[in-house]
């Protein structure tokens, strides 16, 4: 089976010290994204999230500037791999 990549870009109206934490830090992440997360925002680092549905992701950090970017990969338990 051939392997897709998906790469999705996603303009924000907000400051970016704002956006860089919504991703980086576990209370911003569960305050509008998730019931529950453990984030470890360094190169290589992990990010999971859980939904009290039972779903639940997880995620490697690929690059970090703080204030300027982050760049992540996820992939859900439903997946047939990790993604990245």
């Amino acid at each position: 089976m051939a392997r897709t990549t998906i790469a999705l870009e996603q303009r924000i109206e907000a400051p970016v010290s704002q956006v860089y934490r919504a991703f980086t830090n576990e209370t911003a992440l569960r305050e509008w994204l998730c019931d529950a997360a453990m984030a470890h925002p360094v190169k290589g680092g992990r990010i999971h999230l859980w939904w009290t549905s039972g779903y639940h992701t997880t995620g490697e950090y690929r690059t970090l500037a703080a204030d300027e970017q982050v760049d992540f990969t996820w992939w859900g338990a439903a997946s047939p791999g990790r993604r990245g």
